[in-house]
């Protein structure tokens, strides 16, 4: 999925039930850590950062932090420490895992395929690529009228 919509998804699933900008933040954490270097040192070269580059050029330690960004394994790992040291685990690093879950479905193998099992075992589904334009579609139009609806049911608390 693209990084905007795990954004508004992290916000409409993780946010609205804890701190908002935080769940938002841990919902693209992923992707940024896993790509946020990369484009800017292609940036620093001078190089345009735009569009889907071929995977031939992406430098390796692009895809071990995708690995380690995208793994079940690893948030869990995460969780658990932080459960061990704070007796908790604030709500709104659900978003992490909530992004690993939805981007298991929605990258196919030709380009980064989630690594959700990551480092036990290499398995990756073959899914329907995010940037398919019916999925865009049905996916921010589900986006939309969540928005809309949380919208209506507010309007309706202040009646």
């Amino acid at each position: 999925m693209d990084i905007f919509a795990h954004g508004l998804w992290s916000y409409q699933l993780v946010g609205r039930r804890s701190r908002i900008w935080p769940a938002v933040v841990s919902g693209v954490a992923p992707d940024l850590f896993a790509f946020a270097p990369y484009v800017a040192e292609r940036l620093v070269r001078g190089e345009l950062a735009v569009g889907k580059p071929e995977t031939v050029v992406i430098p390796t330690y692009v895809f071990r932090l995708y690995d380690i960004s995208h793994s079940l394994l690893i948030a869990g790992f995460v969780f658990a420490l932080l459960y061990l040291i704070l007796r908790r685990v604030p709500s709104f690093l659900l978003a992490w895992p909530l992004h690993i879950a939805m981007d298991i479905p929605t990258h196919s193998r030709l380009f980064f395929p989630t690594p959700f099992l990551w480092p036990l075992l290499d398995y990756r589904v073959d899914g329907i690529p995010w940037s398919t334009p019916w999925f865009l579609l049905v996916n921010y139009a589900a986006l939309v009228s969540l928005f809309a609806f949380h919208a209506s049911r507010k309007r309706k608390g202040r009646r």
